[in-house]
C-alpha cells in the first residue's frame, strides 16, 4: 500500500507545497470531521475507510512538510517507538513511510 505525498491540483487550485503547517492543521480538522461524520452516520466500511485515508492523506502531508523544515523523522520515529516500548505497547507490524525529502536530509 502506497500513499502519495500530494503537491498541486490546479483544478481545485490547492498547492500544498505553499501551505503551512497551520493551513495544513486545519485541513486535518475538516478531514477528521468528516471522519467522525462518517462513523456516526454508521456508514458502510467502505465510506469510513476512504475517509480515514483522507484523514491520513492529510497527516503525510504535515509530516512531508516538517521533514522539508529538517526535521528528523527517522531520529523521531525511533524516539516515538522507545516510548511505546517503555508504556507497555506491543504490535502486529510496521508500516514504513520513505520520502526523498526525508532522503535527501539524511545524507546532509
Amino acid at each position: 500500500m502506497k500513499f502519495p505525498i500530494l503537491s498541486k491540483n490546479s483544478s481545485l487550485n490547492i498547492d500544498n507545497d505553499n501551505y503551512t503547517l497551520e493551513q495544513l492543521s486545519e485541513k486535518l480538522e475538516i478531514e477528521q470531521k468528516e471522519l467522525n461524520k462518517a462513523i456516526m452516520e454508521d456508514r458502510n466500511k467502505g465510506v469510513i475507510a476512504e475517509e480515514l485515508f483522507d484523514t491520513i492523506q492529510t497527516c503525510i502531508g504535515m509530516l512531508n512538510k516538517l521533514s522539508e523544515d529538517g526535521i528528523d523523522m527517522r531520529y523521531l520515529a525511533l524516539k516515538h517507538e522507545k516510548k511505546l516500548i517503555k508504556l507497555g505497547w506491543r504490535w502486529r507490524g510496521y508500516i514504513e513511510f520513505k520520502t526523498m525529502i526525508m532522503e535527501r536530509n539524511l545524507k546532509k
